[in-house]
């Protein structure tokens, strides 16, 4: 795995849903098959338009190879916000942990869990 250096400035929120630049996009075939692997619940071009959500399952079900493809398409603050603003229920207690560290955010929260219904 890459190691981690921090961005020299924090992206804005336009920015916040790019990777290097370039938004993921449904005609890049690898994209795509990302999407559809990571996210089978729904199509492909609906994942890439949340690019977010495709990030959270990637950093917690992602293959060594897939996790470097996200790293090499993504900065470092696009997944700081991943982590402040996360899907609930994507991330499991150990890739939490783990991103927390690499990233270099700290204190590292409480995993985010659903409200149970009263």
């Amino acid at each position: 795995m890459r190691s981690f250096t921090p961005s020299s400035r924090p992206l804005s929120d336009g920015e916040a849903t790019e990777t290097n630049g370039a938004p993921f996009k449904p005609q890049d075939e690898r994209s795509a098959a990302m999407a559809s692997k990571y996210v089978w619940w729904q199509g492909a071009r609906e994942t890439l338009e949340d690019p977010r959500l495709l990030a959270a399952q990637i950093m917690t079900l992602g293959t060594p190879d897939d996790v470097q493809w996200l790293l090499g398409r993504t900065s470092t603050d696009a997944l700081r916000r991943v982590l402040r603003d996360p899907p609930i229920g994507i991330f499991n207690e150990r890739s939490w942990r783990f991103w927390h560290l690499q990233l270099g955010v700290a204190p590292i929260p409480p995993l985010p869990a659903r409200p149970l219904p009263t």
